[in-house]
């Protein structure tokens, strides 16, 4: 079995190279929110290496990722990331970091698809699939019942159209039903730009069903905000009041304009989060 997923993976890679892919084309036709990151822009910025944890043996090397294009559905369940490879060697190294995990499933149209072994717990799982030469495709499926059948489609118009600016990070989409705090939120962007006094900032803007929505929903994201800070970086109350205070959340309406500028800070949150225990 090693031997055929190496076989697979050199034919795989070398075939019908050249064109440049849409990642958002080969996404899910359900898609409703998404994220798109240009790696190899983001790692020529010294301000983005200097604080990026060192590799792990278990996971992907970020470096072997150039492209990344990620979302879900809109009730933010079913999950994907779709990621285009560096090179072939990039590609070689992806398969043995799954090497003895996947399981093949009968190949659907002109692509391989795998279930990833020991990945979630159950019902989750999630499945793999080569998607296009140096393309790959990771889907997650909360319910794990029925047969997976791997849609890639691609997004609609609606949700491929905020993904054409040239940035290397933006995330954005609707949301369906989603479960608190998101329950108010009816579309959001996120992308770099400038915050109020012109400085560079990663801004974002969360439409809501109305005010009050709104109003709720900054109070539920500063709490998520406050719980992940003191639990996964354990945070004392006094250092994540800090922290709280440097995201900007202004509220007109139905809307809110979030805006954070402290990089320097991010970079410190960062580099704990890359060495805690």
């Amino acid at each position: 079995m090693k031997k055929l997923f190496s076989l697979l993976a050199v034919l795989t890679a070398v075939a019908l190279c050249g064109s440049e892919i849409d990642l958002s084309s080969l996404s899910p036709s359900d898609t409703a929110v998404a994220g798109k990151l240009d790696i190899a822009v983001l790692l020529q910025m010294p301000q983005v290496r200097q604080f990026l944890p060192p590799h792990s043996a278990a996971a992907i090397r970020y470096d072997d990722v150039e492209k990344v294009f990620c979302g879900s559905d809109a009730r933010l369940r079913r999950g994907f990331m779709i990621c285009k490879f560096r090179n072939a060697a990039a590609w070689q190294r992806l398969w043995r970091t799954l090497d003895g995990r996947l399981t093949p499933l009968p190949a659907e149209r002109r692509i391989l698809l795998f279930e990833v072994k020991n990945s979630v717990r159950p019902p989750a799982k999630v499945y793999f699939a080569v998607l296009a030469p140096l393309v790959a495709g990771f889907y997650y499926e909360p319910s794990g019942k029925g047969d997976f059948r791997c849609d890639y489609s691609g997004a609609p118009a609606a949700v491929r159209k905020y993904y054409h600016a040239a940035t290397p990070f933006v995330l954005g989409g609707r949301v369906k039903k989603a479960a608190p705090p998101l329950s108010g939120v009816r579309a959001f962007y996120f992308a770099p730009g400038r915050d109020r006094d012109g400085m560079a900032a990663i801004c974002g803007n969360v439409v809501c069903s109305e005010p009050l929505a709104a109003s709720l929903t900054i109070v539920a994201l500063q709490g998520t905000i406050s719980v992940y800070l003191q639990e996964f970086l354990k945070l004392t109350p006094e250092q994540t009041a800090d922290a709280l205070s440097r995201i900007k959340m202004y509220q007109y309406g139905k809307k809110i304009r979030i805006e954070f500028s402290d990089f320097p800070y991010l970079t410190k949150l960062w580099q704990r989060m890359a060495v805690r225990p």
